[in-house]
């Protein structure tokens, strides 16, 4: 029952995830802000989601699963409320300065319960597992099936209903993730998690605890390792995500309904590389630094092929880069969870794959604001030019990895 949930949860997110996408640079007025203005709101959104991931993760730990997820989807809920708000003000000059504001906070707030969500629920899926690449993979796979789907129908609708219609749906999909998270089993503290261990300092307030944990969870190689190369992959995701939709709209001329339907597509590629192929590769029981380094130069090509895309025929360029990066991306996501998951002991499983989370909306913070003014003064180009960039260090670090530092297999749990 609680894993069908997760997946739910997983598949609602996403899936209004894909349903914000084609019409987002409108909510946020994206024309008024400018490219610069529009990362900077990434950024602070970014920033604001830093600490809510491993701050959840923890609170998962400590309190159950359930809490920290009926928290994070209350909190994503209320940020697309702020959305339907400011988007209902649209056209009334009494309320420009909250018409832009409010979508800006539901940025701000949809973004931290979304990244509040990933510890919790990734922890909630794994902990009882022993083959945890097995299962991340399926969890990317229902992702990447949620997000191509919302996309796909989110485009649709904006083309035949406009925004309003996509808000319609984005609000009734927020209400039923929050009540699949009501409906999970009550319990404190994570299934045999057993006795959450006593320290010398147990007597001291929760706070000093938390950061005797993430001390604890710092003080592995490996985990920082795993830090430094989900750091490199964030870094090549936001600063090119930060204005991809400004790059789709003003460079090759895409609409909000063609918008949706290439992220659609991106979508099912994701979910099926994580459905049919991903599991094959990480089944092997392979390196997985070298598992990693083809990740990231898969990466650093699909970037390539979307920059290429503003000088080659732009549909099938894009159609053939995004098969190449979300092979990477997919590859990337599942061995970097996986693998953590693997080093993390029952009562810092949230906390650790949290801090994953935290280490992408840090680099989220700084990123953007080296993509957008990339994106204003160097050209529409140079943001994906920048990922791919950013991708070859990972090629290499991960590279030096696999001769240098022992991860664990992505398929092997560490036991206490």
């Amino acid at each position: 029952m609680a894993d069908h949930l997760a997946f739910a949860i997983t598949f609602l997110d996403t899936f209004t995830v894909g349903l914000v996408n084609p019409i987002y640079p409108q909510l946020v007025q994206g024309d008024v802000l400018g490219a610069t203005l529009f990362a900077v709101l990434q950024s602070t959104a970014n920033a604001a989601a830093l600490v809510a991931s491993t701050l959840f993760g923890r609170l998962s730990d400590v309190h159950g699963r359930r809490a920290a997820l009926i928290a994070s989807t209350l909190c994503t809920l209320i940020g697309y409320g702020c959305y339907i708000a400011g988007f209902a003000l649209d056209g009334n000059p009494r309320f420009t300065v909250a018409r832009l504001w409010l979508p800006s906070i539901g940025r701000v707030l949809s973004g931290v319960g979304r990244a509040a969500l990933n510890g919790p629920l990734i922890a909630l899926l794994v902990e009882d597992e022993a083959d945890t690449s097995s299962r991340v993979s399926r969890t990317m796979a229902t992702c990447g099936f949620g997000y191509a789907t919302g996309s796909g129908f989110g485009g649709f609708l904006v083309s035949r209903g406009g925004p309003s219609a996509n808000l319609t749906l984005i609000g009734t999909m927020s209400v039923l993730s929050v009540l699949c998270t009501l409906r999970l089993p009550s319990r404190a503290k994570p299934a045999n998690a057993g006795p959450t261990p006593v320290s010398s300092t147990s007597h001291t307030p929760s706070r000093v605890r938390w950061w005797s944990a993430l001390r604890d969870a710092l003080s592995e190689r490996n985990m920082r390792l795993l830090l430094l190369l989900q750091a490199i992959a964030a870094s090549s995701f936001q600063v090119y995500d930060a204005t991809s939709a400004l790059y789709m709209m003003d460079a090759l001329g895409y609409s909000a309904a063609e918008r949706g339907f290439l992220l659609g597509y991106a979508g099912w590629v994701f979910s099926f590389f994580n459905l049919a192929v991903i599991p094959r590769i990480t089944g092997r029981g392979s390196n997985a630094a070298r598992l990693l380094t083809l990740a990231y130069a898969c990466t650093a090509v699909g970037r390539l092929g979307i920059a290429a895309a503003s000088v080659l025929p732009p549909t099938l360029t894009i159609l053939a880069s995004y098969a190449v990066l979300n092979l990477g991306q997919g590859l990337t996501h599942t061995l970097l969870k996986s693998l953590t998951a693997n080093l993390a002991s029952q009562d810092r499983l949230g906390l650790m794959i949290g801090l994953l989370g935290s280490v992408e909306k840090g680099c989220g913070v700084a990123a953007p604001l080296l993509g957008g003014p990339a994106y204003e003064h160097v050209g529409p180009v140079a943001p994906a030019c920048l990922s791919a960039g950013f991708a070859f260090v990972g090629a290499c670090v991960a590279q030096v990895a696999s001769s240098s530092a022992t991860l664990r297999p992505a398929a092997t749990k560490k036991t206490d």
